[in-house]
């Protein structure tokens, strides 16, 4: 059913980019600047039956990497998964306690940085300051914020451009991917000048074939009888041809009953395409 919903969500996605839908702006403070058409009634994920709609977006840093991730939509702010984002951008995560906080290390030098839902704080600054309830959400452990907060509590810069779904980070210079980048520019300057070959640096804005592997599970059972499983579900993901791969078995039943369904999902989409921007 959720496969079914992205797939729908999707395709409406790539209408709405497709016919020029854009956003309609609102105030300064309550979203980060948005770059787009003329402004619609609505966004693209706004399906109007439900609060937060996923939403598949495209995450750039500026001079870095970048990458697709599976974001939620909520009225005409996005919401990006900050356990993803913060490994994508190398930041140390030194707390995950799921449905209450996740916090990280950018520097040794400088203060975590993260969310506490559970006290209601954004760290980053000197001080933590209050976090906007609306601005942040739960879901299968899995903390998701705005752009605008998340670029806040690591001291960058942030533009969405709604129309094609492209999320960029700016000002990213302290972040630790950027230093490590930096480190194998420096390294591969060095050796040039020496007359030594660099070694081979990977492409990191071209997408692996096949990158990186997860896996989830779950199962229920009385407590009464631990072995009679009444419920298990395997879910195994991947990034496989730049896009994001999502397999899911799940069995339903007892001794006398079973009932087993497969389910897979691969979401990808194209910053450039003219005619094609999302699949999922």
């Amino acid at each position: 059913m959720r496969t079914l919903r992205r797939l729908i969500l999707a395709t409406t996605a790539v209408l709405a980019v497709a016919l020029g839908v854009g956003v309609r702006p609102g105030t300064a403070d309550a979203q980060p600047v948005v770059r787009g058409r003329a402004a619609p009634s609505r966004v693209a994920w706004a399906l109007g039956d439900s609060t937060d709609a996923d939403a598949i977006v495209r995450v750039v840093v500026e001079n870095g990497p970048q990458v697709t991730l599976m974001a939620l939509g909520r009225d005409t702010v996005l919401l990006l998964p900050v356990r993803q984002l913060f490994t994508m951008l190398e930041v140390a995560i030194t707390d995950d306690a799921p449905d209450k906080r996740i916090v990280g290390l950018v520097d040794p030098n400088r203060p975590p940085v993260g969310f506490d839902t559970e006290k209601g704080l954004m760290l980053g600054g000197a001080t933590p300051e209050p976090l906007p309830r609306d601005a942040v959400t739960w879901q299968q452990g899995e903390l998701y914020a705005s752009a605008t907060l998340i670029a806040r509590a690591l001291r960058v810069r942030v533009d969405v451009d709604q129309s094609t779904l492209t999320v960029t980070f700016l000002a990213v210079r302290d972040l630790p991917v950027l230093r490590r980048l930096d480190r194998q520019r420096q390294r591969t300057a060095q050796w040039r000048a020496g007359g030594a070959p660099p070694p081979s640096v990977p492409i990191l804005d071209r997408p692996a074939t096949l990158d990186g592997l997860q896996m989830d599970w779950a199962f229920l059972s009385p407590l009464d009888n631990p072995f009679n499983i009444t419920s298990a579900r395997v879910t195994l993901g991947a990034q496989v041809m730049g896009g994001g791969l999502e397999l899911q078995q799940q069995q339903l039943g007892n001794a006398s009953f079973v009932r087993g369904q497969t389910t897979w999902s691969w979401l990808r989409a194209w910053q450039d395409g003219q005619w094609l921007r999302q699949v999922g």
